[in-house]
C-alpha cells in the first residue's frame, strides 16, 4: 500500500464517525439487512399462496445495507421463475420442469447467452411458445420478452392487473421487476474465478461455497450493442454478489458509499447516469483483491478510498471495467462514451492528487459539514448538537424502515385475502382455502429459513383472524362438522393475530368472543384498543394511494416510540391495517358476523394521516 501523509489517519477516524452520524453503522447496515430480506420472504410466500410459483429476490443499496437517507437507493427486484430449469448440459436435465439450454457462441456477447428449448425436439410440433424462434442451427430459441410474458400471463390469469415497461414489468404500480430463471451452475467462462490470482484471499471457504452454491440468474435483457438484442440474455450473478457484499467490512462498505456519494455529487455532472453505483462495487471489490485483508481498519478508512480512487482511474485510462465473476464482460462497453470516459479520468485523477478534499464539498446528508465539524476544535455544545443530529438520522432510518417493512407486510396479506376469497365462493368453500393456505404457511415456518418462519408466522395469524369471522358468520347457519373440529383450535390461533395491528384483528376476536357469549374477553379487547388510541396510530396500505411516504415528523414520532418499546409491538400498538382493501374482500356473510351492530365500528372505521378521527 502507497504510503500516506501523517494526517490521514487521524482524518479516517473522523471520517469514519461522520459516516456513523449519517446511518453507515454495523447497526444501521444490519437493521436494512434485515428488514429487506423480511420483505423478500414475505413477497415470495404471497406468490407461493397465490399458486404462482416465483420466488423474489431484493438486491442493490437497500438490501446491502450500503446507502444513506438522502441518497434515495433505489430496490432491485428480481422475480425467478420456478417452472423452468435452465441448465449448462443434458446432466442436469429436471422431470417436471420445461428445460432450457444455455448457449455461448461467438454470436453471443461476453456475460450473454441465448436460451434454447431442450423439450422442443422437432419443427413438426407445435411451438411451445408462439414467441419462439430458429437459429442458424435450427434450435428453439426463446426472445428474452419470453419471462416477462410468462409473468404477466400467471398475474391476469388469477386476476391482477401487470403493467410491462420494455424488459421489465410489475403486478405492482411504480415498481419496475427485471425476470428470469435461475441456472444452479455458473456457464464456464465465469468459473475462471475460482483460478484468478487473489481473488479468493479475503474469503473463507464457507463464503466460496456459499457463492458458487447460489448459480446464477439468467435475465431478459441483451446487450446494448449487439444486432441479435432481442434474443439475448444477460448472465447475472446478483446472488453471488449479495454474498460477497454481505461478507464485507464495515470499514469497506464506508468506502463504497463514500464511492457512491462521489459519483452522485461530482462523477454524475460529467457522466450522467452513464457511470452507476454497479461500477463503485466493482471498483471496491477489485480493490479488496488487491490490497491485504488486515488493511481494511478504521484507521486507515481515508487510505482505503484513496486506494479505490486509483482502481477506478486505472479503470478509465483502459476503458476497461470488468466484471468481478467474468472479467471478459466489459462494464463499460455500451454505456460510457470515450470522451465521457476520458473528462472522468481526468475529474478523478484531479480528486486524487488533491488528497480527496473533494469529501469536504459532499452536501448529501451534510457530509461534508459533518466532516468539517469534526475536523475542528470544537465546543462541548457543538459536539453534544452533532450527536444529536445523528441520533434522529438513525432513529429516521429505524422508523422508515419499520413503516416500510409493515406497508410491505400489509399488502401481501391483503393481496392473498383477495386471491383467497372470491364475491362467487361459498363461506365453506372460502374456510377450506384460508386453512389450506395455513397449512402452506405452516410448511415455511417449518421449513424455512429465519426469515421465512417470521413471514409465514405474519400470514397465520392474520388468516386466522379472518377465519374467525367467516366461523361466527356461518356458524349462525348449519355448520359443517369440519369447522366444529376446528373450534378450540381456532380460538387459540385467533389469539396469536392479536399482533398483527392496532384494531383489525383484535375486533374480529373480539366478534368471536361476543359469539361464544363471552362477553369479559369482548369487552378487555374493546378497552385495549380505545387505550391505544391514546397514542399517535397512523393508518398503513400496502395496495391503495390513502397514505403515501409517512410525514417526517410522524417517522420521528413512530422511531421514537420504537426506541422505547420492542418492534415487535409496533404492528399492534402504533400501526392501523388500512380497511379499504380488507372492505372489497368481506363477504356479505362475513358482515353478518359483525353483531352487535356497534362492532360495525370494524368497516365503518376511519383514520386519517393524522391519526385517529373516529367513527364516519
Amino acid at each position: 500500500m502507497d504510503k500516506f501523509p501523517e494526517f490521514y489517519r487521524s482524518m479516517s477516524h473522523r471520517l469514519f464517525a461522520v459516516m456513523d452520524a449519517i446511518g453507515v453503522s454495523e447497526d444501521i447496515v444490519y437493521r436494512r439487512r434485515h428488514a429487506y430480506l423480511k420483505q423478500e420472504s414475505m413477497r415470495s410466500i404471497f406468490y407461493q399462496l397465490s399458486e404462482i410459483n416465483i420466488k423474489t429476490y431484493h438486491f442493490g443499496s437497500q438490501t446491502e445495507g450500503t446507502t444513506t437517507p438522502e441518497m434515495d437507493s433505489d430496490l432491485d427486484t428480481l422475480d425467478c421463475q420456478q417452472n423452468f430449469n435452465v441448465i449448462t448440459d443434458n446432466s442436469y436435465w429436471k422431470t417436471g420442469k420445461e428445460n432450457m439450454s444455455i448457449i455461448q457462441n461467438d454470436l453471443t456477447p461476453p456475460g450473454h447467452c441465448r436460451l434454447h428449448e431442450v423439450d422442443f425436439l422437432s419443427e413438426s410440433e407445435d411451438y411451445p411458445h408462439e414467441e419462439c424462434l430458429f437459429d442458424e442451427e435450427n434450435r428453439l430459441i426463446l426472445p428474452n420478452t419470453f419471462a416477462v410474458n410468462v409473468e404477466k400471463s400467471a398475474f391476469e390469469y388469477l386476476g391482477f392487473g401487470y403493467e410491462r415497461h420494455g424488459p421489465s414489468g410489475s403486478p405492482f404500480p411504480d415498481k419496475d421487476i427485471v425476470n428470469g430463471f435461475l441456472c444452479s451452475t455458473w456457464p464456464l467462462d465465469s468459473s475462471l474465478w475460482l483460478g484468478r490470482p487473489r481473488a479468493l484471499h479475503w474469503l473463507s471457504s464457507e463464503v466460496i461455497a456459499e457463492v458458487l452454491e447460489g448459480g446464477c440468474f439468467i435475465v431478459s435483457v441483451g446487450h446494448p450493442e449487439s444486432e441479435n438484442e432481442k434474443v439475448e440474455w444477460r448472465v447475472s450473478f446478483s446472488k453471488s454478489e449479495r454474498v460477497l457484499t454481505f461478507n464485507i467490512n464495515i470499514t469497506q462498505i464506508k468506502c463504497y458509499v463514500l464511492l457512491k456519494l462521489i459519483k452522485n455529487e461530482v462523477l454524475k455532472l460529467i457522466a450522467g447516469d452513464q457511470f452507476t453505483s454497479y461500477h463503485c462495487k466493482l471498483v471496491l471489490l477489485f480493490t479488496i483483491e488487491r490490497l491485504p485483508t488486515g488493511l481494511w481498519v478504521s484507521e486507515n478508512l481515508l487510505s482505503c478510498l484513496f486506494m479505490c480512487l486509483k482502481t477506478m482511474q486505472m479503470f478509465f485510462i483502459s476503458g476497461y471495467c470488468p466484471h468481478v465473476f467474468n472479467p471478459a464482460v466489459n462494464l463499460f462497453a455500451g454505456k460510457i462514451t470515450l470522451n465521457v470516459r476520458l473528462n472522468l479520468l481526468t475529474c478523478i485523477t484531479s480528486i486524487i492528487n488533491d488528497d480527496v478534499r473533494c469529501l469536504l464539498s459532499l452536501k448529501s446528508d451534510s457530509l461534508g459539514n459533518l466532516l468539517a465539524l469534526f475536523s475542528s476544535r470544537v465546543n462541548i455544545r457543538s459536539m453534544t448538537c452533532s450527536s444529536d443530529s445523528a441520533l434522529k438520522t438513525e432513529k429516521l432510518i429505524i422508523g422508515k424502515l419499520a413503516y416500510d417493512e409493515h406497508v410491505s407486510l400489509c399488502g401481501d396479506l391483503f393481496s392473498v385475502l383477495s386471491y383467497t376469497i372470491k364475491p362467487e365462493h361459498s363461506v365453506q368453500e372460502c374456510i377450506k382455502r384460508i386453512i389450506n393456505h395455513m397449512k402452506n404457511s405452516l410448511h415455511y415456518f417449518t421449513n424455512g429459513d429465519s426469515y421465512e418462519k417470521a413471514s409465514a408466522q405474519m400470514f397465520v395469524a392474520y388468516l386466522c383472524s379472518f377465519l374467525a369471522s367467516l366461523y361466527v358468520a356461518y356458524s349462525k347457519d348449519h355448520v359443517p362438522k369440519f369447522v366444529y373440529s376446528l373450534v378450540d383450535v381456532l380460538y387459540k390461533l385467533s389469539e396469536s393475530s392479536l399482533g398483527i395491528d392496532v384494531a383489525s384483528s383484535k375486533l374480529k376476536l373480539a366478534t368471536l368472543y361476543y359469539h361464544k357469549g363471552d362477553l369479559q374477553k369482548a369487552s378487555y379487547i374493546l378497552k385495549t384498543i380505545e387505550n391505544m388510541f391514546e397514542n399517535h396510530v397512523t393508518p398503513i396500505c400496502g395496495n391503495c394511494d390513502c397514505n403515501d411516504s409517512p410525514h417526517k415528523e410522524f417517522v420521528i414520532q413512530f422511531s421514537a416510540y420504537l426506541a422505547k418499546t420492542s418492534q415487535k409491538r409496533v404492528l399492534h400498538t402504533v400501526l392501523l391495517f388500512c380497511d379499504r382493501n380488507s372492505r372489497a374482500v368481506h363477504l356479505h356473510s362475513d358482515m353478518r358476523c359483525i353483531d352487535p351492530p356497534v362492532m360495525t365500528f370494524e368497516i365503518e372505521k376511519k383514520v386519517c394521516k393524522n391519526g385517529w378521527t373516529g367513527r364516519k
